[in-house]
């Protein structure tokens, strides 16, 4: 049961237990039962935000290198359920590609800690590209935070990834709903999907730096 304070049209507040939180600027409906129960009901509609997708330009790789990443993440997930963050690798030349892809499950909140994604042995000799997509599950208050993406793997080992750090403090819109790399971009600003709630903010975890924020 989750304490809520209920503020009524005509100005009166109410503190109700109910199962279930609901997010300040809901409209809810309050009906008192004969049994001294209380049904709460949202009659607001649900919002349904456009996912983050973004990717960057990480340098050119040869056959046989492998790729992954270590980084530090935050999670702000009050209501516990689960949210799904997709890493991709991909390895551009001219006229085809390979990609390769790692989907993490979060399901509560957490401070900054450290976190590692699964090497990716290259087949392709050619431009490397990381995108990150946060492809469905949050709801309004909830945030994944993502800072300091180094290399782990044989390509640039223990190296920081371009704007890894996201000091630059620069992201551009693709213009399109998707952000899926193409081949010859080399683009090495953060690049999101048109609309997508992705975005670069103070950080946190060090004072006068930047992370990345998927938000509702």
């Amino acid at each position: 049961m989750v304490s809520q304070t209920v503020q009524y049209s005509d100005g009166r507040q109410e503190i109700i237990n109910i199962p279930k939180a609901f997010s300040v600027g809901d409209v809810v409906a309050v009906t008192h039962r004969r049994d001294g129960g209380v049904v709460v009901q949202r009659v607001s509609p649900v919002p349904t935000p456009i996912d983050g997708d973004l990717f960057i330009y990480l340098g050119d790789v040869t056959t046989g290198q492998t790729l992954g990443y270590t980084l530090y993440i935050k999670k702000h997930i009050p209501g516990s359920q689960t949210i799904y963050v997709t890493f991709y690798t991909y390895v551009f030349e001219s006229g085809s590609g390979a990609s390769t892809s790692v989907q993490k499950r979060y399901s509560s909140s957490a401070d900054w800690g450290a976190e590692t994604i699964a090497n990716y042995t290259s087949i392709k000799t050619g431009e490397a590209y990381l995108r990150i997509e946060n492809t469905y599950g949050m709801v309004a208050g909830d945030y994944i935070r993502i800072d300091l993406i180094k290399h782990k793997g044989t390509f640039k080992s223990g190296e920081l990834i371009t704007d890894g750090s996201f000091e630059s403090n620069s992201m551009n819109s693709s213009g399109s709903d998707t952000a899926i790399p193409v081949y010859g971009d080399k683009n090495t600003n953060w690049i999101k999907n048109k609309g997508g709630r992705v975005r670069i903010i103070s950080s946190d975890y060090y004072d006068g730096s930047y992370c990345l924020e998927f938000y509702t």
